[in-house]
């Protein structure tokens, strides 16, 4: 019972911060829950499987009711009651409903934490919950998850399981709304042989599996091609699993529309088309863009939704872009394009909507203005950094979603730009024209769980004033330990890592995974920086109160990989310093600081790998290994070698490549194989220079070429993680941090911001 009383206390306060009450009376006219229907059919199936997959036995403490009343054009309620018999019986207008209030009832609760990196379901005997029914209300009615670039980032070798475990995920998370474009290939193949094409001349036209994102977006074709009629296959199996267990959620998954991209040879099959050449991107050429006048456009069109709807349903929400991330509208009138594009969206699907992506300028208020805004909404991909809701007034009254991607390329680093997120939901929901939905939109899941929770928790918050507050009770449920250090640790990674800072959207960059020089400002080629906006002391500060307190959550998941990931960013920031020192002295003609520094250097770079080899969410074998498990027979090392080129040089065979390292991850075996190398040859070098040797500079471009060429049977990697995390952790702690502090690292001067970026930067 002392649980119960402390867990229902905890509850009390943290409802007051949400701006909920522990007890509420339901709107008028609706029933109590007892007098309304159980949730019917095959979506009370699916969110009683759903609950038993997350819960296992425990599932059984758990009722669902379905009461349409609890949500109208204006709010979303969840009402949450501990019966008599002491089960937990949730209310909700629909199941994404439900499986929200299960997420807000296990967080707020019970203290538990489900999330893409480790869950914490240490469930006490006696559920502790409000004796009267507690209602939480938002006015948020949709929530949307992906851009495109997260189907390669981070899902492009998924199998079944992993994406069940996804779409269990989203809808704890309310997502309602996802995007889907898996298996968009087969469609595509469909249409073309309609239009001159032999199957095989068809199959030259998607991008292979690590590249499916910017084929669709219009960026590129071919890359990694040409498909195999196995891998297409494959490809459309899963997305028919995939959208038939939306669909049994009640998810209203986004499809791939058509917007008028074709292949580049398109005029050889079709003469006499009308195509719009849309020039480079990032050095390879575009698709060209069909001209909205030819009468083949409307007839392709007609075909798409034919194919589409033959292959995985009628659907209502439909993905494309035009112009993205550059192109050609030239001689173009963009409002009556966009309008055709939707009208023939339409014309086979009445209820569509075309869901646009809100990045670099687009969708602009030229193609906005040419849609029906009730058939048409945007989904702001930036909205805490950019703001272009702000700038475009709502996007002209079309309805938008408020969404994130703070984590880039599947890169690893702590961010979050927490505050901004806080403090600009606040504000847009304050505007003439809020948004009618969130977003997760990232490009990378299983990284820092913390902006899910928050952005998630937000469209039941009505508060301003207590982020402070909200992060403590997150670091109670994520470990399942209410601790002041925990969270004076996460007060700590709140005003740095987490923290927001003048221009700086993406994660601080690892030195150890950038291409070595005398002057390294950052590791991907865009927007990025090495250097941290704030006291890389509060990461250390950090790391320790989390160290402290291995004895009472050393058991669960989520505190080990926390702990790894802290002392993680720690290391590269102590590698910042001993790089900075080095230079220094390679400056000064010293020889022998930067002796000293050079091995200091490279001692933390295989500490940091040693680290991460603790960890499997931080290993490289899993990844590879991953893209060999999906891969149709005799394309294993086909597969591998694309999974290598997204995490380091991006188009293998384009060097020097504009997109190198963009992918970069902070990975064991990647560190130790990858970027070590390099800053072993580059210290060879300079060394070499200091002595007064002739030497030549590093090849780094074929290094790294030859390192994504190779394959598993030559260059493998573990694929479960090697000693304790825990004890190498504590290895940090007595070891490191005391160089640590007599390196003299000095904090930024943070009154001086990183230069603005431009809305319009490349990813």
């Amino acid at each position: 019972m002392t649980i119960n009383l402390r867990h229902a206390a905890l509850s009390c306060a943290i409802l007051a911060c949400m701006g909920g009450s522990t007890v509420a009376q339901p709107p008028a006219g609706t029933a109590a829950p007892h007098d309304t229907a159980p949730l019917p059919g095959a979506r009370e199936t699916a969110m009683r499987q759903l609950t038993h997959r997350l819960l296992g036995n425990r599932a059984d403490d758990f009722a669902f009711v379905i009461d349409p009343s609890l949500q109208n054009e204006a709010t979303r309620r969840i009402g949450i009651i501990r019966t008599p018999e002491g089960k937990i019986r949730i209310s909700g207008a629909d199941t994404i409903s439900l499986a929200s209030g299960l997420n807000l009832y296990l967080k707020h609760f019970a203290h538990a934490h489900v999330s893409w990196a480790h869950d914490q379901l240490h469930l006490p005997k006696e559920l502790p919950g409000p004796d009267k029914i507690a209602y939480f209300d938002s006015r948020q009615q949709h929530a949307t998850a992906f851009n495109y670039c997260t189907f390669n980032y981070t899902m492009a070798w998924w199998d079944w399981p992993r994406w069940e475990r996804e779409l269990d995920l989203l809808c704890l998370y309310g997502v309602d709304t996802p995007l889907a474009i898996i298996g968009t290939e087969e469609i595509w193949l469909r249409v073309l042989q309609r239009f001159g094409y032999t199957r095989d001349e068809a199959r030259t036209f998607p991008a292979g599996p690590a590249y499916t994102a910017w084929w669709l977006m219009g960026n590129c074709q071919g890359i990694g091609g040409p498909v195999s009629e196995a891998y297409v296959q494959s490809r459309v199996e899963l997305q028919k699993k995939i959208l038939a267990r939306m669909r049994e959620l009640g998810m209203r998954p986004i499809l791939q529309g058509f917007v008028g991209l074709v292949p580049l040879d398109f005029a050889d099959k079709n003469p006499g088309a009308r195509l719009l050449p849309q020039g480079n991107w990032c050095g390879v050429p575009r698709p060209p863009v069909l001209h909205p006048d030819d009468p083949l456009f409307g007839r392709i069109a007609e075909a798409w939704y034919e194919e589409q709807a033959e292959l995985y349903g009628n659907n209502s929400r439909f993905a494309g872009d035009l112009f993205h991330e550059g192109g050609n509208s030239r001689g173009i009138d963009v409002p009556r394009m966009a309008a055709k594009v939707q009208a023939l969206m339409l014309r086979s699907h009445p209820d569509a909507v075309w869901m646009l992506q809100g990045w670099g300028g687009n969708p602009s208020p030229a193609l906005l203005k040419g849609l029906d805004p009730e058939h048409a909404e945007v989904v702001e991909l930036c909205g805490e950094f950019f703001r272009n809701w702000e700038k475009n007034n709502g996007f002209s009254g079309t309805p938008w979603y408020l969404s994130t991607i703070v984590q880039y390329g599947g890169n690893i680093g702590l961010h979050g730009r927490l505050p901004a997120i806080w403090h600009n939901f606040l504000k847009a929901n304050r505007s003439c024209t809020p948004p009618i939905g969130i977003g997760l939109t990232w490009e990378s899941t299983g990284v820092n769980p913390v902006v899910a929770d928050l952005v998630t928790d937000l469209p039941w918050n009505r508060r301003s004033d207590c982020l402070e507050t909200w992060i403590g009770h997150y670091a109670d449920r994520r470990y399942g330990a209410a601790s002041d250090g925990l969270r004076q640790a996460w007060l700590l990674l709140l005003r740095s890592a987490y923290g927001e800072f003048p221009n700086h959207r993406r994660p601080t960059e690892s030195i150890f995974c950038a291409r070595p020089g005398t002057d390294v400002r950052k590791v991907s080629p865009f927007a990025a920086s090495v250097q941290p906006p704030y006291n890389v002391d509060d990461i250390r500060k950090a790391l320790e109160l989390l160290y402290n307190e291995r004895a009472r959550c050393g058991h669960t998941p989520a505190y080990r990989h926390d702990l790894v990931d802290v002392a993680r960013q720690f290391l590269a920031g102590f590698g910042l310093q001993a790089y900075r020192t080095m230079m220094q002295a390679d400056a000064r003609k010293d020889l022998q600081t930067f002796d000293k520094q050079a091995n200091l250097f490279l001692s933390l770079l295989d500490m940091q790998d040693r680290l991460l080899a603790s960890e499997k969410d931080f290993m490289l074998g899993p990844w590879l290994q991953a893209a060999r498990d999906i891969a149709p027979q005799g394309e294993h090392d086909r597969f591998e070698q694309q999974a290598r080129n997204l995490v380091s040089v991006w188009f293998p065979d384009r060097q020097p490549s504009s997109l190198a390292d963009y992918g970069w991850r902070e990975w064991s075996g990647l560190l130790s194989h990858y970027c070590k190398p390099r800053w072993q040859e580059f210290i060879a070098y300079r060394r070499a220079l200091l002595e007064g040797k002739q030497a030549s500079p590093p090849d780094f471009a074929t290094m790294e070429k030859n390192w994504a060429l190779q394959t598993t049977a030559t260059d493998s990697y573990p694929l479960e993680p090697s000693g304790d995390s825990i004890a190498i952790v504590g290895d940090i702690v007595r070891t490191w941090i005391p160089l640590w502090e007599k390196s003299g690292y000095r904090p930024p001067d943070t009154t001086q911001p990183a230069p603005e970026e431009s809305a319009n930067e490349a990813r």
